[in-house]
């Protein structure tokens, strides 16, 4: 309640209007009378503005005696001044600006008569939800049996603003099978997809990467089943290796070499001799050869040897890896062998790899 109140209505007193003039004037005042005064000015105001709207409905009528002393009062004639047009000093109405918001402040969260609202907790947006699909399958080494603790991950591609989202992830069994349950995540999102990395105890050529379907929340898509291969990548010692290559290999695309299926190879590079790579089949399949090295730090970048090819009839291969190449290279990073055909295969292809400095044993013409 602003005002007491009697038994007739409000009590209206011209005291607190006059004390909002001394403030005005620079004159000390009683400040509980300035707050009335504000809070007289905010309800005639108010009953006004209702009268002018035709709602007649719960106002207080304003006494003739109040109207007359407000009438009187130094504010509302400085306020009728600036009405009228006269050339008033702005820092007068600067003041009383001032002095209204900081009795509005200090009287707290007050409404004016007829315009209060109810207050409403803020309400968190709505975001709308897909269901991605479940997914299954088995993962199998190339040329070999299934694949013990691969990693299958299920994740989101961001779009635009949208957050990213992460589903539910596991290892593959003893047999290289695995199976994910379906997930929800916000429909903004571009696509959800399937990843399928190799184990950490070894190293692995490439992976596996696969949309998944997804439905509005509510609805089941469809489940995803998927047979992966991946390919082990062993490693060349001087001692040399032997290794099968057939058309479950995968292939190589990059530039300036590819061949498919491909054989994946790594070795580490020598930067105090020359050294010769050398590859022996017994087909007369004709197969390519090239190694790949990586340069730079953070800017890395493909380095070639090769490609060489063998003739038709030809069963051996061989290409220098000189000390000139090595020594530009991140020695951080092993070098990868390719070696297969440019295209299917009649057969599988036992090769045999073998890695010697130069000048052990004369090259094979």
């Amino acid at each position: 309640m602003w005002f007491p109140r009697t038994s007739g209505g409000l009590v209206w007193s011209p005291r607190p209007i006059a004390a909002i003039s001394k403030v005005i004037a620079g004159r000390r005042t009683d400040w509980p009378l300035v707050l009335d005064g504000l809070r007289i000015i905010i309800l005639v105001l108010s009953t006004l503005g209702s009268a002018a709207m035709g709602d007649d409905r719960n106002r207080e009528p304003i006494p003739p005696s109040l109207m007359g002393s407000i009438q009187k009062t130094p504010t509302v004639r400085h306020m009728r001044a600036i009405r009228e047009g006269d050339s008033m000093s702005r820092g007068i109405c600067t003041g009383l600006l001032r002095v209204t918001v900081v009795a509005l402040a200090a009287m707290g969260a007050t409404a004016l008569p007829g315009c209060s609202s109810p207050s409403t907790s803020p309400v968190a947006p709505t975001i709308p939800m897909v269901v991605v699909s479940a997914v299954s399958g088995t993962v199998r080494e190339v040329n070999g049996g299934g694949v013990a603790g691969a990693i299958v991950t299920t994740r989101s591609n961001r779009s635009g603003a949208g957050p990213d989202a992460t589903g539910p992830a596991t290892v593959t069994n003893a047999n290289g099978e695995f199976s994910l349950p379906a997930w929800e995540m916000p429909a903004q999102i571009a696509r959800a997809y399937v990843n399928i990395e190799g184990p950490r105890s070894s190293q692995w050529f490439g992976g596996f990467n696969r949309p998944l379907m997804t439905a509005p929340a509510g609805e089941h898509p469809a489940s995803v089943v998927v047979d992966v291969r991946l390919q082990s990548l062993p490693s060349l010692s001087p001692s040399g290796l032997d290794i099968v290559v057939s058309n479950e290999n995968l292939d190589i695309l990059a530039t300036p070499f590819s061949c498919g299926p491909c054989g994946t190879v790594t070795f580490q590079p020598d930067v105090t001799s020359d050294v010769v790579l050398e590859a022996e089949w017994a087909t007369s399949e004709p197969l390519v050869l090239a190694i790949e090295g990586i340069s730079g730090g953070y800017s890395e970048q493909s380095v070639w040897l090769g490609p060489v090819e063998a003739m038709p009839g030809e069963s051996r291969l061989w290409i220098l890896v000189p000390r000139s190449f090595t020594a530009g290279l991140n020695l951080d990073t092993d070098l990868h062998l390719y070696i297969g055909p440019r295209g299917r295969l009649a057969e599988p292809v036992s090769i045999h790899l073998t890695l010697r400095p130069v000048g052990s044993q004369a090259p094979p013409g």
